[in-house]
């Protein structure tokens, strides 16, 4: 289409798209919302992964907002802190990779929790609370990798990986904690994007420009490829 080729593609920023590495699972990027002026409400945040995992919100009053030129001349989606959320649903995962670009203003904000549905703390977390936290409960353990104070109006590169030992978290490429870890023991099923996984707790008071999910554990050179191509699109600087 004219829209899709005006945006290159799904190869923005020279070639190089999230699809070229391996094992992506789901991939929502605000510039490729279609049919949306500034201001409109988001039912639903297409999946450019390939496997359709649309991220979607019927109650009116629930749905995030569109907005135009606001992180390097490019979109995003933007939640009231209040009950914004998306939700799709996504396989069983027990490795994970997640990059999401936002700006994460209020604390006690979420901007995705991967879990059983109606439950919090049942999965992948990533969330600020008193400190940018990237989480997993298997069982019955809560663990947690942290790293530096995340609230900033500044868009920032959050990732955070989990290899089946370890949880790790990076903020613009630099790297925060390891915290020890199983794999989930819960059956892990929906994907919330700006809220917690029980759909009440801590909604998003920020904004998303793209999260991407792989079901793997990215070696060094790939996340910071991924993390390199999203500083480029997004002009963000790394370390």
């Amino acid at each position: 289409s004219l829209g899709r080729r005006r945006r290159g593609g799904l190869n923005p920023g020279g070639g190089f798209s999230p699809k070229a590495i391996p094992g992506l699972v789901f991939w929502a990027d605000a510039s490729y919302i279609t049919g949306l002026n500034d201001g409109d409400s988001i039912t639903t945040w297409n999946d450019l992964s390939g496997n359709g995992y649309n991220a979607t919100q019927a109650t009116a009053s629930k749905k995030p907002v569109y907005k135009i030129n606001i992180v390097n001349g490019k979109p995003i989606g933007r939640f009231d802190y209040v009950d914004d959320f998306l939700s799709t649903s996504v396989p069983h995962i027990t490795r994970i990779s997640a990059f999401v670009v936002g700006a994460l203003p209020n604390n006690w904000a979420a901007f995705f929790e991967y879990g059983a549905t109606g439950i919090i703390n049942s999965g992948y977390s990533m969330y600020q609370e008193d400190g940018f936290i990237w989480q997993l409960k298997p069982t019955d353990a809560l663990v947690r990798a942290t790293t530096a104070n995340g609230i900033s109006s500044a868009f920032k590169i959050f990732t955070g990986m989990h290899d089946g030992i370890n949880l790790t978290t990076y903020i613009n490429g630099a790297a925060g904690t390891s915290a020890a870890v199983g794999n989930p023991g819960n059956t892990l099923t929906t994907l919330y994007v700006g809220i917690r996984g029980d759909a009440i707790s801590y909604p998003l008071g920020g904004d998303i420009a793209t999260l991407i999910i792989y079901n793997s554990v990215l070696s060094a050179s790939s996340r910071q490829r991924l993390e390199r191509y999203l500083s480029t699109r997004y002009g963000i600087a790394l370390p």
